[in-house]
Order: C-alpha cells, then structure tokens, then sequence
C-alpha cells in the first residue's frame, strides 16, 4: 500500500535508484519484524516514512558515501 511513498522518500534521500531500491526493501524487512501494532493506517505510515528517513541517513554516515574525492 505505501511501496510508492516509501520508495520516493528513499530516492529523493539518496539521489541514487539502486541505493532507494536496497533502502525501500530494509525498509518493508524492518516492517515485517515490527513486533508492535499500529493504531490505523496514518501511523502505519508515519513508521514507513521515518524509518526510510533513518536509514537514507545511515547510509550518509557510511564511510563508503562520505569519502570524497579530493582531485
């Protein structure tokens, strides 16, 4: 139901399709080991999206996308 909204927060965190493909699939396994229940929908949601919003981030503090290259 949010594979859509999921994956467009992914790629717009990440600017990449592979790395907002990997990120919306840890994203949906995250939500299969989710123990807790969900209110209603809105907050099914809103665990969705912040859980893509940290992951885009943990993929940013990685030291694979922190390298730069200094030529």
């Amino acid at each position: 139901m949010y594979l859509d909204d999921v994956y467009r927060v992914a790629y717009s965190g990440c600017r990449n399709r592979q790395d907002a493909e990997d990120i919306t699939q840890e994203v949906f396994i995250a939500l299969m080991k989710y123990k807790g229940e969900f209110e209603n929908d809105e907050h099914a949601k809103f665990w969705l999206i912040k859980v893509t919003v940290n992951k885009c981030k943990s993929l940013w503090r990685t030291s694979w996308k922190s390298r730069v290259d200094l030529s």
